[in-house]
């Protein structure tokens, strides 16, 4: 079976793409956001990412434990 991933058609990477273009690239994909960070994104980025999301898209953050498992899911 072939399956196929179709995601956004846009990559971007640099030094401050967090501050600078995070708020802006989602904006253009839909006014909502789900921000799923691990632990230590959340811990060393997280307030970083919401500055940046802030007054661009409504969004919500959800820490998850850094595996995918029935319970994570739950």
């Amino acid at each position: 079976m072939i399956t196929t991933a179709v995601f956004p058609g846009r990559y971007v990477q640099g030094a401050r793409a967090i501050s600078s273009l995070l708020g802006e690239e989602l904006s253009r994909l839909g006014q909502r956001a789900l921000v799923l960070q691990d632990p230590v994104v959340h811990q060393k980025l997280g307030a970083q990412i919401n500055q940046a999301l802030e007054g661009k898209v409504e969004f919500l953050v959800e820490v998850f434990n850094s595996e995918c498992s029935d319970e994570e899911i739950g």
